[in-house]
């Protein structure tokens, strides 16, 4: 505890460990909000937010709404996020809802090079790593390009690719967040 300020800063462990737990892959669209397994999901990470991590930000609760599929409360706590890190968690999540345009719309208003810099390295580094080739990544906004193009042209080929690419973007905005609040 910072005895200077009185704040508890969150305890992210009990997270990481959840989040290494997790058995399913990076959603690219959204979970069906009635969906038993989702509704399984958002109740275990909610238990694990309250009991361990009751003080993290809504930024940070938005990014692990997301890694779930769930629209809600992910919306709700970025729908008012003007730039930065919610800004670009609202442009995932409206990519992942396939409303192509709006994502779009939230990833021009992220105005943070630093944010989107850390993404891309996050990213080519983890693709090198693992030997794979990228594609044509060039950022959040070309990723929609990618996920529509996939998705109009029903080419589940594709799939695994993306899946990947937005598994290491989220990873990238989790490092962020976890920053964002130290241990």
């Amino acid at each position: 505890m910072n005895h200077a300020s009185g704040f508890n800063p969150p305890n992210l462990d009990p997270l990481d460990t959840w989040l290494e737990d997790l058995a399913i892959p990076m959603p690219l669209r959204l979970s069906r909000p009635k969906d038993p397994a989702l509704t399984i999901l958002k109740k275990s990470l909610h238990e694990v937010i309250e009991t361990t991590s009751p003080s993290l930000d809504v930024m940070t609760q938005a990014l692990l709404y997301l890694r779930i599929g769930s629209m809600e409360p992910a919306h709700s706590h970025v729908q008012d996020a003007t730039w930065g890190l919610g800004a670009y968690i609202h442009g995932v999540l409206h990519r992942m809802e396939q409303d192509y345009w709006n994502a779009k719309y939230w990833f021009a208003r992220v105005n943070d090079p630093e944010l989107t810099h850390f993404v891309d390295v996050h990213i080519r580094r983890a693709a090198t790593g693992e030997g794979r080739l990228i594609g044509n990544w060039s950022g959040p906004a070309a990723f929609v390009d990618m996920c529509q193009s996939s998705s109009d042209a029903g080419r589940n080929g594709q799939q695994e690719h993306l899946v990947q690419l937005a598994l290491w973007e989220w990873q990238a905005l989790w490092e962020i967040a976890k920053q964002k609040n130290p241990r």
